[in-house]
């Protein structure tokens, strides 16, 4: 990229932005390193590692606080220096960093691939980083711990100095020497302990002077008695001394063994660490990855500039390439041209740069090998250049280097020099562009250029609009319109005499004038299309509206259909519960009716159990009538006939179809019972839906014509749902025979269909108790029951 054209749009700031984000030097390092990419696909995954990294910043907390440059010291130890406690424990954090963010990522493979993949190829270095922790404390000092020889020698410098400081408390204690010392305390001079002695009494304290103060009035001695105990001490500091140089050129070797895996390490955290300063950026700007397109061309909607302040900037809607490859911006000075191009360079810039741009989403970018812009005023009094010659120099230079790969940027061009020349030339060096199929965005006051983009082919006019009653820009960009001067209405909305204003008119050239009407006839046109856009743009919006409540509405319907369909279901199946306790007890009167022998009362028990089975019939039936499904539910759309299986919606039970009725109504059977329910409260189950075992209904018929009752069943091959049927109604058989115990074979196998069994057997009432068959009973593979009597 060309260094002009990035200092130019200024990107260093954008980096200087960047920067703020990062969390080491290691990053900054990088953010300020950063140029912009001209490989498409490079361009792609670093805008997508863009977006992992904002969802990380905003959704997780990533371990890299704490990261910081160590690779002079890993540098150090490659060529056989030791580093000092501090550099180890800053190394030791490191290693720490690079731990934690491996396993971060390695739990997150799928939400962050890309970034995961660049955490992968950290290596752990736990041994290390634990051999670091254990000898070195957080302010760099050597630990005790650090080996058995340093723990013992610090045991013995701390006894030194405990029988050093009793010698002299002990003379300090003394009302002959106290007289002769400056102040009752012990201190240190040199790495000796000492006595503070006026001078006048040095021969009553014999020993070694180390110091006097700037008085003189003061000399530090060491009493002769405490010399042999400080010379003790200091061998021991000496002992001391070595053992830790010792121990930090053991784990300075150690680093040495993996510093290219360290130094790698630091480089994949770097990354790691810009990238989610991209991330933070991207939040904080509100910025939105942009689309890369296949034919460079670009869509900025609602771009921004980034280095206007937000509650400033004006966005902007801008795009290029895709029927014209040159746009032509016109409009009054201070209204926001160069601000435009800027921001068409500098967001192009970003996107190479795998940053995302502060436009809307769907925004696209080109991608292009190389960015040129000629912007502002850079006149040379050392060269004698002119505005005009500077920035034809530059042209020039642009000219020379620009192909189908490049945008350019021109800020007023061919101004500086005659206006009928400046815009044939302008018009010329368009055309070279246009031959080459470089992309460009320039900036003109030249009307001849307005008329050159509406006729030129590949060319397209576009205008930021002036608000001639405020006598203010609106910074709104319009593409397809050429923008006015509008000098005659400023000047008449500021008082000039409108004779003078028509005055001048009349010395505007035929050219000139048709242009004004071309442009007032597009201004005009365009305005009725604006019209038109916001009328269909209203009519959709009160459709939407309209379709909204539609759905609201029929989502309420919905919810009330469900209500009923519930509360229908509630009601039903309390009702077949209600029923089968009263028939289990009309079972158990018949069983004492039968052991009675009473043939009468038997007879009566069993007329009162189809007496009872009405009412059921009937109850069901007015409980279908009472929760009738509002005529919100459609009939369904083929008719029911005799065999057919179906669905009652209000009771959400299965049964089959046994009459057709007139009057629009069946018979069902539901298990025992049979009811009476309007087709419209129906649903016909197709043949794929059918259950392959029939629905429980929550009671059955008892077979009282039954004598022989086998004292096994054998559910072998069943289902846990057809076996638990079967059960139900053999052990009302086996009750009403009389059967104190029975057996019921359900075999091992997985244990499910056993299970099952027992779970039911568990809540039966008139089971007693049960238990697996012992050895000769067929074990795990059956289960005995016993039966109240």
């Amino acid at each position: 990229m060309n260094e002009r054209t990035l200092r130019v749009l200024e990107l260093d700031k954008v980096k200087t932005m960047l920067c703020k984000h990062v969390s080491s030097g290691l990053g900054r390092e990088l953010a300020e390193g950063l140029l912009p990419v001209t490989e498409r696909k490079e361009i792609g995954r670093l805008l997508d590692e863009t977006a992992e990294a904002r969802t990380v910043v905003r959704t997780e907390e990533f371990p890299l606080r704490g990261l910081t440059d160590v690779r002079p010291a890993v540098r150090r130890t490659a060529i056989g220096a030791v580093v000092n406690g501090e550099d180890l424990w800053l190394l030791a954090a490191v290693l720490a960093i690079s731990r934690r963010a491996h396993r971060f990522f390695a739990g997150r493979n799928s939400l962050y691939p890309l970034l995961a993949a660049h955490a992968a190829r950290l290596v752990p270095l736990r041994s290390l980083e634990d051999l670091i922790l254990t000898a070195i404390g957080e302010d760099g000092e050597v630990l005790d711990r650090a080996s058995t020889q340093l723990q013992r020698l610090r045991g013995d410098i701390r006894q030194a100095q405990r029988e050093v400081k009793q010698k002299l408390e002990g003379m300090l204690r003394s009302s002959v020497v106290q007289k002769y010392l400056q102040e009752a305390l012990v201190t240190v001079r040199g790495d000796r302990y000492v006595l503070p002695v006026k001078s006048e009494y040095r021969a009553q304290i014999p020993g070694i002077i180390h110091d006097q103060s700037a008085s003189g009035a003061t000399l530090f001695i060491e009493p002769m008695a405490v010399v042999e105990l400080n010379n003790k001490l200091r061998q021991y500091q000496a002992a001391e001394s070595q053992e830790v140089e010792h121990i930090l050129r053991e784990l300075s070797a150690r680093i040495a063994a993996q510093s290219q895996v360290i130094l790698e390490n630091l480089e994949i955290l770097a990354w790691l660490d810009l990238s989610l300063a991209k991330g933070r950026l991207s939040y904080e700007m509100r910025a939105a990855r942009p689309v890369l397109s296949h034919d460079n061309s670009l869509s900025f909607p609602q771009a921004r500039h980034p280095l206007i302040p937000s509650a400033d900037v004006r966005p902007i809607d801008v795009r290029l390439g895709q029927s014209f490859s040159v746009l032509l911006v016109t409009g009054p000075n201070t209204g926001g041209k160069t601000v435009t191009l800027k921001t068409i360079g500098l967001l192009t810039l970003m996107a190479q740069c795998g940053l995302h741009i502060p436009a809307a989403e769907g925004s696209q970018a080109g991608v292009y090998e190389s960015v040129y812009a000629d912007i502002g005023d850079e006149q040379s009094i050392e060269q004698s250049l002119s505005t005009f010659s500077s920035h034809m120099t530059n042209i020039i230079q642009i000219i020379d280097a620009a192909d189908g790969t490049s945008l350019v940027l021109l800020d007023e061009l061919g101004a500086g020099t005659d206006p009928m020349e400046g815009a044939a030339l302008a018009m010329a060096i368009i055309d070279s562009f246009l031959a080459r199929g470089t992309h460009v965005v320039a900036t003109t006051h030249y009307s001849e250029l307005k008329a050159y983009a509406h006729t030129k082919r590949g060319v397209q006019n576009a205008s930021m609009e002036f608000d001639v009653e405020t006598l203010r820009p609106t910074f709104h960009l319009t593409i397809g319109l050429p923008g006015k001067s509008n000098a005659f209405e400023i000047s008449a909305r500021l008082g000039l005499d409108k004779d003078v204003i028509d005055l001048a008119r009349r010395y505007l050239t035929h050219e000139a004038l048709k242009v004004e009407d071309l442009i007032r006839g597009l201004e005009a046109s365009r305005k009725e299309a604006d019209e038109a856009s916001r009328q269909a743009f209203v009519k959709q919006r009160q459709a939407e509206i309209q379709l909204k409540e539609a759905e609201q509405h029929a989502k309420l319907q919905q919810e009330k259909v469900r209500e009923i369909q519930r509360r229908a279901s509630e009601e039903a199946k309390a009702l077949v519960r209600r029923a089968k306790h009263e028939i289990e007890a009309l079972i158990e009167a018949l069983k004492q009716a039968e052991k009675e022998g009473a043939t009468q009362e038997l007879t009566q028990t069993i007329e009162l159990v189809r007496q009872r089975q009405r009412e059921i019939t009937r109850e069901v039936s007015e409980q279908v009538e009472a929760e009738a499904v509002p005529a919100a539910i459609a009939p369904p759309e083929e008719p029911i006939a005799v065999g057919d299986d179906v669905l009652l919606l209000h009771l959400n039970q299965r049964g089959k179809v046994l009459e057709v009725l007139a009057g629009g109504s069946v018979t069902v059977q539901l298990g025992a019972l049979r009811t009476q329910v309007e087709v419209k409260h129906l649903r016909k189950v197709s043949e794929g839906k059918k259950r392959e075992s029939p629905e429980r209904t929550g009671f059955h018929t008892v077979d009282f014509a039954a004598h022989n009752v086998k004292l096994e069943l054998d559910l072998r091959g069943r289902t846990v749902e057809e076996g638990v049927q079967e059960v139900d109604k053999y052990l009302d058989s086996a009750l009403l025979r009389g059967l104190g115990q029975v057996q019921i074979i359900h075999g091992k196998g997985t244990g499910a269909l056993r299970e099952g069994i027992r779970d039911f057997l568990n809540t039966h009432p008139a089971v007693k108790s049960h238990r697996l068959g012992l050895a000769n009973e067929g074990g795990s593979g059956v289960t005995v029951v016993n039966l109240k009597q």
